[in-house]
């Protein structure tokens, strides 16, 4: 009994992270050109970022995203805003047996960054960093699943079929299904056109 009462009050808290988490990408407006779940503008969703880019890019994006701009030459608009990032949060990187560990760790390493670096920021908006610590952990455990060895750029991105194979890597009349049956390349098989 006292165990499911813990795990109830871990997960209630955890409730309340990730809804400061979303006040904190709304405050932002993060929203005009990103969405995390079904919140934001489609066109840029933030779910699956990991299967898109590396770690290194998304950090890149966050802290010099002019920079970005100019190397990528993306095609959406407003610019986004730069934000300051430790300059080496082994935190985000460090591999971690489960996604509990890891927001422990990226909370504390988040926390520290701002109470060693920045004390009166520390002290006056201890609110907006769990906020940031709450997105972070989102984002994290959208992404990396330590205990099925999947993190950060494990896999390539083979959304679409310009820069991928995309279905066709299996849907090649290749592979095969547990019952032997080819895998065709007919996209009927999955999608519904009209």
């Amino acid at each position: 009994m006292l165990v499911c009462v813990g795990l109830a009050a871990t997960a209630l808290a955890q409730d309340a992270k990730v809804a400061q988490g979303e006040k904190l990408f709304v405050d932002q407006k993060c929203t005009l050109c990103h969405s995390v779940g079904d919140k934001g503008n489609k066109k840029g969703a933030l779910d699956g970022v990991a299967t898109k880019l590396k770690a290194d890019e998304i950090r890149e994006w966050i802290v010099d995203a002019k920079g970005m701009t100019a190397k990528t030459k993306p095609t959406r608009k407003p610019d986004m805003k730069a934000y300051t990032l430790p300059k080496d949060d082994k935190a985000l990187k460090a591999s971690y047996p489960t996604q509990e560990a890891a927001a422990v760790a990226i909370g504390a390493s988040l926390r520290e960054f701002y109470r060693g670096g920045y004390p009166e920021v520390f002290a006056s908006r201890s609110k907006e960093i769990e906020q940031a610590v709450a997105a972070a952990t989102r984002i994290y455990r959208g992404n990396v699943f330590p205990e099925m060895h999947v993190g950060f750029g494990t896999y390539p991105n083979n959304i679409g079929h310009i820069d991928s194979a995309g279905c066709f890597r299996c849907h090649d009349d290749n592979h095969k299904t547990k019952d032997g049956k080819a895998i065709g390349q007919d996209c009927e098989t999955c999608h519904k056109i009209e």
